[in-house]
């Protein structure tokens, strides 16, 4: 009895451990995976946020110049 009780314990215990390393594993590569799409998604939007900020000048600018238009006539 003690042998039966030993070897389910036992095999419970080897296949949590399995379980354990397989499931670190599966979350290890998808944190990987997230990082590289994070990576990804940044190269993609650097020109577009380059442009944002050269658009967001020039209506500042334009917003200088109307004020000034409108002050001058």
């Amino acid at each position: 009895m003690y042998l039966i009780t030993f070897i389910v314990v036992t095999t419970f215990k080897v296949l949590n451990l399995f379980i354990g390393v397989v499931v670190n594993a599966m979350q290890s590569e998808t944190e990987k995976a997230e990082e590289a799409e994070r990576e990804m998604i940044q190269e993609e939007a650097a020109p577009i946020l380059s442009e944002v900020k050269h658009l967001r000048r020039e209506v500042a600018e334009l917003r200088a110049d109307l004020t000034r238009a409108k002050a001058t006539g």
